[in-house]
């Protein structure tokens, strides 16, 4: 008898973060960004996004890596949690409370997960650290309409007026959830 699809498929976890993890989290980082940036009109090129992300994956870069993120693990001010199969990372999700301002610093989630709902496990993981009474801000690239649409379903809206640039080529805009009324 043959073993349905969806019990062969392996199970993704999501998990508290480690420097182990941090080689990995940079691979997937790159693919992410190379799978969701390019943009001709924007002048956002595969080249070019292949050029940067390569800098991440140097033994410098992830040596840089490994102390940045030595600074965030552990840090009470930090949440960061990614998601695997138990082979690779598959997603990843940091936030944090600075001077009591709430960022969600980063979400990434493998192109092969899109439409699997692990994206919306991992915001639910960011919405259970963070206190959902008060403003939480994030940036995201103005031309990634996924991104801003599934934004939008937990709330957050477009700040108008800020636009700016990241590293020089992506255009980017502030989002922000006001915070829930209590």
């Amino acid at each position: 008898m043959d073993t349905p699809e969806h019990e062969r498929m392996p199970k993704v976890i999501i998990r508290t973060a480690s420097l182990a993890d941090v080689t990995d989290i940079r691979k997937m980082h790159a693919k992410s960004w190379v799978d969701t940036y390019p943009n001709e009109e924007a002048g956002v090129t595969r080249e070019w996004l292949l050029d940067h992300t390569a800098q991440w994956l140097t033994p410098e870069g992830l040596e840089g890596s490994q102390e940045h993120f030595r600074a965030i693990f552990g840090n009470p001010d930090h949440f960061y949690r990614v998601a695997s199969d138990g082979k690779s990372i598959l997603g990843m999700a940091h936030a944090s409370v600075i001077d009591g301002s709430q960022h969600l610093e980063a979400m990434y989630t493998d192109k092969s997960q899109h439409g699997t709902g692990l994206a919306q496990k991992m915001m639910d993981s960011v919405f259970e650290w963070l206190d959902l009474s008060k403003p939480i801000v994030l940036e995201v690239a103005s031309y990634n309409k996924r991104a801003i649409a599934f934004y939008r379903k937990y709330g957050f809206e477009i700040d108008e007026g800020s636009e700016q640039m990241f590293k020089g080529n992506i255009q980017t805009v502030r989002m922000t959830r006001r915070g829930d009324v209590k």
